[in-house]
């Protein structure tokens, strides 16, 4: 299983669109979320010069076929390839924890990969198999808004919750490089069952899935609210989107959806600012695409959770700099960076 070096300093320059345009692509990132995944291609710059999204698949042969048509579609045979995995590995690349992708658990990643790219032509000239919340923390300190912040957290609410921390300029990984599973956090010994076999996980309460769960729950208790309009299915089931959409109209239930929701939200983020004394969280995922729908409530949580907050240094939460690309991205800058390196 590959590694980012211990130590990150920014190495971006800002691109130009000229630039951009004549500069050929260096490297291809893919990034397998717990529903979705999204490859990229990118200049020696990070500029995204293509992309696409595509569903993550369950069945393992399937996964490591996905990236073998991946790089055939893109026409990238001989450059380098990051992927970007929601799954904890050993030192052999075998995964030995995946709560949202159970199949994957006993699975040997690295190998599989390596096995299908060998069959090209021209196989890539690095791969690079990183943790998915890994990936985006490399990416976003590297090119986006943690550039030069020492201190800092990358949360990502997806199906479920990733994160990464960067502490004193050094990427934490911990004692088995199982460091940032933050979205395993027990935040409620009493709440509802995790994927991962505990209750009251913090990403039962504060991942993307979680606010669609929450509306759905409020809903059937207000049948009548205006936000049944945007229901889908027989079981009138609510995307998260459908939630963050009702509150911009200023619907009510949805308005109270989303500040219960941020509030959970916030409480995680306080307990890691109070924790590694944090100066940035940025926050990545479906959930921060909405703005100020969701961040304006979060910050005022937070301001009431955080400890010392009117008396410490203020603490910025903002939100990622490539949206539901930063892992992508951070995933071909590490297969670039490690192309360079070699």
């Amino acid at each position: 299983m590959s590694h980012v070096v211990a130590h990150l300093s920014p190495t971006y320059l800002p691109s130009s669109d000229a630039h951009d345009v004549f500069s050929p692509p260096v490297a291809l990132g893919i990034d397998f979320g717990g529903t979705n995944a999204k490859a990229v291609l990118i200049s020696d710059r990070g500029k995204v010069l293509r992309e696409d999204t595509f569903g993550t698949p369950h069945d393992m042969s399937r996964l490591s076929e996905r990236v073998l048509e991946t790089v055939v579609a893109f026409e990238v045979s001989g450059l380098p390839v990051g992927v970007g995995v929601p799954v904890l590995t050993d030192e052999t690349g075998t995964v030995i924890g995946a709560p949202n992708l159970r199949e994957l658990i006993g699975f040997n990643v690295e190998d599989s990969l390596q096995a299908r790219l060998g069959e090209l032509t021209r196989p890539p000239a690095a791969l690079v198999i990183e943790n998915d919340s890994t990936c985006a923390t490399f990416g976003e300190f590297h090119l986006g808004c943690a550039q030069g912040v020492d201190n800092w957290a990358m949360v990502v609410l997806g199906t479920g919750i990733g994160g990464g921390f960067v502490l004193n300029g050094t990427l934490v990984r911990g004692t088995n490089n199982m460091a940032g599973e933050i979205g395993h956090v027990i935040v409620d010994p009493t709440g509802p069952m995790c994927p991962c076999g505990r209750r009251g996980c913090w990403e039962m309460f504060a991942s993307g899935d979680a606010l669609a769960r929450l509306g759905t729950q409020s809903l059937a208790k207000n049948p009548h609210s205006a936000l049944a309009k945007f229901t889908r299915g027989p079981r009138e089931v609510l995307a998260g989107e459908n939630i963050v959409e009702a509150a911009r109209l200023n619907d009510p239930l949805a308005g109270q959806v989303i500040s219960e929701y941020a509030r959970w939200v916030a409480l995680g983020l306080a307990n890691l600012c109070t924790a590694l004394d944090l100066e940035l969280v940025v926050i990545a995922g479906g959930p921060a695409l909405s703005g100020d729908v969701l961040l304006d409530p979060v910050r005022a949580h937070f301001a009431e959770l955080m400890q010392y907050y009117k008396t410490r240094p203020r603490i910025t939460i903002a939100v990622s700099t490539f949206g539901h690309l930063t892992g992508a991205i951070g995933a071909a800058w590490l297969a670039y960076q490690s192309s360079l390196s070699t």
